[in-house]
């Protein structure tokens, strides 16, 4: 076997286990923001091709203040779109740093967030805050 092909089918592979590893994750308990609207502050990590929490839940009206460690010696991103798709902020997370991003939540719905790095979303580096109507 060649050099290149050889290298092509290891590529393969190795996007074909990345791939089964992220549906393997499973979903994971929302971490729930759900107090009195208003500012809430949430600590995240970044870390190789995950964030934690990825699944939150917050009220329409709150401003969520994310506090990002970035755990790895890599460099990452945090792009979050609001529930139409548009982008609404997205912030270089340099290794072994932390960042705040300050992102007001004025409508319901799916607000996804992902690294915006080659494949980093695709290895599962990604999750989304669910807003939710305040009783």
């Amino acid at each position: 076997m060649d050099a290149k092909l050889l290298r092509s089918a290891l590529l393969g592979a190795f996007i074909i286990l990345a791939l089964v590893g992220a549906g393997c994750a499973g979903q994971r308990e929302p971490k729930k923001m759900t107090a009195a609207a208003g500012k809430k502050t949430l600590a995240m990590t970044a870390s190789n091709f995950k964030f934690e929490p990825s699944v939150i839940q917050a009220l329409m009206g709150d401003t969520l203040v994310f506090k990002i460690s970035n755990a790895s010696s890599l460099a990452h991103n945090f792009t979050i779109k609001d529930p139409l798709g548009q982008i609404i902020e997205s912030v270089e997370l340099p290794p072994n740093k932390s960042v705040s991003v300050e992102i007001p939540l004025r409508d319901t719905g799916a607000y996804e967030f992902y690294c915006d790095k080659p494949f980093h979303a695709t290895m599962g580096m990604k999750g989304h805050v669910e807003v939710l109507l305040p009783r």
